[in-house]
């Protein structure tokens, strides 16, 4: 007969066994995501211009994106998609320190590949513009692809919130402007309401 100290860790150890064991389906059950959605997510980085009469510039980056759709599934959501950020103080060959703004239109979907583990790519329109203090200068919009890779860090009932590593590329016609394509990259932090 084993002592009675043995016997109560053995209890402990299958207690925590069983809790341990329980957490994947709990996870799982939290992660149902039905209905409608709205979000809204901080995004800060760079953007990358090039192309047209300027070389490469990189310039930092910090702006808002707004988020609305629905769920097919569980695991996949289609989303339309509102980007607007700004781009200070960077400086692009031949102008000087530029202030930069980027807006974009799209619809995207997202594919939860886990409980809390997404891919997300889309579609949709860009525009850049850029000013050196004297001169405006704009381009028309032009095709945009995106992408996201995230996790989300919290998730209660019909709330979630989220960091997303999040890409875009633009080619922007090249009209009274400087460059004629733009890159970004940065981390989102985002805030979803199901």
């Amino acid at each position: 007969m084993a002592p009675r100290s043995v016997r109560r860790h053995s209890h402990a150890l299958a207690g925590t066994a069983l809790v341990l064991l329980a957490a994947p389906s709990a996870l799982a059950q939290e992660a149902t995501r039905d209905g409608g959605r709205l979000g809204a997510a901080l995004l800060g980085g760079f953007g990358s211009v090039s192309g047209g009469r300027a070389d490469a510039a990189s310039l930092p980056l910090a702006g808002v994106t707004l988020r609305f759709g629905g769920a097919f599934t569980d695991r996949f959501h289609l989303l339309g998609e509102f980007t607007l950020a700004a781009m200070p103080g960077g400086d692009v060959s031949g102008l000087g320190s530029v202030t930069a703004f980027h807006a974009a239109l799209g619809l995207a979907g997202q594919v939860y590949l886990g409980p809390r583990f997404f891919l997300r790519g889309g579609v949709g329109a860009g525009w850049a513009t850029a000013t050196n203090g004297n001169t405006w200068f704009l381009p028309l919009p032009g095709p945009r692809f995106s992408w996201a890779l995230g996790y989300d860090l919290w998730r209660r009932g019909e709330q979630s919130f989220s960091l997303a590593l999040e890409g875009s590329y633009t080619i922007l016609f090249n009209g009274a402007s400087v460059f004629d394509r733009l890159f970004t990259l940065g981390l989102g932090v985002g805030f979803d309401w199901y």
